[in-house]
């Protein structure tokens, strides 16, 4: 867990876009490696990892990941600051002539 949790502070501090899928993905590939080494002082001969949905919402309560804003989950975009932006562009490309 712990080369998982240093490989997200990395991603946060850097302000690399992540989402759980990433996170999922990166546990698969540590877990994979550390199985492949044969690091029997880790204990995973005899354990199975598939990093499911319930393992993420886990991890996330754990080590209060909850405050991260993952890319996908992010709030719902501003409806109102979209319309406007149209009508901003609109009037810029009319204004320039293009």
């Amino acid at each position: 867990m712990g080369a998982l949790l240093i490989w997200l502070e990395d991603c946060i501090a850097k302000m690399i876009p992540i989402c759980g899928n990433l996170i999922k993905q990166k546990a698969l590939k540590i877990y994979e490696h550390l199985r492949n080494i044969g690091d029997s002082y880790a204990g995973l001969e005899n354990y199975s990892f598939d990093a499911s949905k319930g393992w993420f919402e886990r991890l996330k309560k754990e080590y209060t990941l909850h405050n991260i804003k993952f890319q996908g989950e992010q709030a719902s975009p501003d409806a109102e600051a979209a319309e406007n932006y149209k009508l901003e562009l609109a009037r810029i490309i009319n204004e320039a002539g293009y």
